[in-house]
C-alpha cells in the first residue's frame, strides 16, 4: 500500500501544509523505491513530521512548485539521487532556483566521490549512503531542522 500525504491526494498538499499545527515540520521525500519510500514515510510520521512522498523528481518538483506558488515551503527535503525522470540533482537545482533556505539530504546506493561532490556543490546538507539506519537518518533530520531554524532566525535579525 502506498503511503501518501495525509490528505491522500497525490499533489494536493499545499492546503494541508498551510493548515498544519505549529511546530510540525513538513518533509518532502522523493524516492523511487516503493518499499523504502513507504518505510521512510511511516518512520517520519512516527517521529511527528508532516510527510509528502514523491515517486520521482518530477512529482517532488511538482509539489515544491505548488508550495512555492502558495507562498509556502517545506522544512526539509530528502531525495534519492538516481530516479527515473528528473533526478535528485535536478531537485537540488530547482530548490536553488527558488532560493529557499531548505536543507536537502540526498541519499543513494551509488555514491562515489564525484556524486558526493556534485551534491554538495548544489547545496545538499548531507549525502547518505544506502543502506542507512533510520536512527542515523532521524538524528540527521533533527540536526538539519535545528540548522534551518537558526538560519531563519539569523535572516530575520539581519
Amino acid at each position: 500500500m502506498e503511503v501518501r500525504h495525509e490528505s491522500g491526494a497525490k499533489g494536493a498538499s499545499s492546503a494541508a501544509l498551510a493548515e498544519r499545527g505549529p511546530g510540525v515540520a513538513h518533509v518532502v521525500v522523493a524516492e523511487d523505491n516503493d518499499c523504502l519510500r513507504n518505510v521512510l514515510a511511516i518512520d517520519l510520521r512516527h517521529e511527528g513530521y508532516d510527510v509528502f512522498t514523491a515517486r520521482d523528481g518530477d512529482e517532488a518538483i511538482d509539489h515544491l512548485g505548488a508550495l512555492w506558488l502558495d507562498g509556502l515551503e517545506p522544512d526539509l527535503i530528502l531525495t534519492d539521487i538516481h530516479m527515473p525522470g528528473r533526478d535528485g540533482f535536478e531537485v537540488l537545482t530547482y530548490v536553488n532556483g527558488i532560493e529557499w533556505r531548505v536543507p536537502v539530504i540526498v541519499m543513494s546506493s551509488f555514491v562515489d566521490g564525484a556524486t558526493r561532490e556534485e551534491a554538495k556543490r548544489l547545496g545538499a546538507l548531507a549525502v547518505l549512503d544506502k543502506p542507512f539506519s533510520l536512527q542515523k537518518l532521524n538524528v540527521l533530520i533533527r540536526e538539519a531542522l535545528v540548522f534551518r531554524e537558526s538560519s531563519l532566525k539569523n535572516c530575520r535579525i539581519a
